[in-house]
């Protein structure tokens, strides 16, 4: 009889089983990239797409930029650059 610990491989799936849900992994930024509001199209890069910003954990980001990311979707939502919602709402 084999151990419960080994029936899971640590993904929340049995042995064959897909995993319930698959991160998206996301290209790992340089270190010494900086963000700004004006620069939608790298901003989109880190939003999900029903709005919400991508976490650290999953975008690979340091604990600074990752405030910096915050700082410029707040201010391109603020000034209708990106929208609040996603596309579905």
């Amino acid at each position: 009889m084999e151990n419960k610990a080994t029936e899971n491989a640590g993904d929340g799936a049995r042995k064959g089983e897909r995993p319930l849900f698959a991160r998206r992994r996301r290209m790992r930024p340089p270190a010494d990239m900086k963000f700004s509001y004006t620069d939608v199209e790298t901003l989109r890069q880190f939003v999900s797409e029903h709005g919400k910003i991508v976490p650290r954990r999953i975008c690979h980001l340091s604990a600074h930029q990752q405030r910096q990311l915050r700082v410029a979707v707040k201010r391109a939502r603020i000034l209708a650059l990106l929208p609040f919602a996603g596309r579905d709402r």
